[in-house]
């Protein structure tokens, strides 16, 4: 890949696109390859990355985590949050728990979660739309389940507990109920960091 044609078509200064290309073996650069294409096809300008450092450390990061990335539904996943972080998201004070939480999750994880919030599920006890949903397409239950509790381990949705019969079973021994989950927004902004709707951008 020409680091001339990334320079020209995102902004990011040459030193920093030559020295990423050098640094990475030929199978882990061509991820970057792949990363980079995107971004310039995205035609959004990430000049912003170049004059502040904090950003520049997170997209070196994002970068790291990229040429270890072996499914290109995350990469591309990767370059909207890059975009974003470069425009709507540069002043959110906590764009690195979004970084981590796209770096653990899985491509079906964000399935999940794209169902869960762009559905007219409920917003209090989705988990059995959501396994009902993913069952016709074939998704076993107990994938599904972990999904959401990897989702709620992000607090990308919300893991409550049903206080319904604390008092259930009479010695004075609190029972608590099943656990169930709910909506928030930290989910829809998550969604909005690493979708393609850059309609919101600076």
């Amino acid at each position: 890949m020409d680091a001339n044609l990334v320079m020209i078509g995102t902004g990011l200064g040459i030193q920093t696109v030559t020295c990423v290309l050098q640094a990475y073996s030929t199978l882990r650069r061509s991820n970057i390859e792949k990363y980079f294409e995107r971004l310039v096809e995205a035609e959004k300008d990430l000049a912003i990355i170049e004059k502040d450092s904090e950003l520049k450390r997170k997209l070196f990061t994002i970068i790291e985590k990229v040429s270890r990335e072996f499914n290109l539904k995350k990469i591309e996943r990767w370059k909207n949050a890059t975009i974003h972080l470069a425009t709507d998201f540069a002043d959110f004070d906590f764009n690195d728990n979004l970084i981590r939480a796209l770096d653990d999750l899985t491509v079906f994880d964000l399935t999940v979660l794209q169902v869960v919030y762009s559905t007219d599920f409920s917003k209090e006890h989705f988990e059995s739309e959501v396994i009902e949903y993913f069952k016709r397409r074939k998704a076993p239950e107990h994938v599904v389940r972990q999904s959401v509790k990897r989702l709620a381990s992000h607090d990308l949705v919300t893991e409550m507990v049903n206080r319904v019969g604390v008092f259930g079973n009479g010695d004075g021994t609190p029972y608590l109920g099943p656990l169930y989950y709910v909506k928030n927004d930290l989910g829809s902004l998550f969604i909005r960091f690493i979708s393609e709707d850059f309609s919101s951008d600076k």
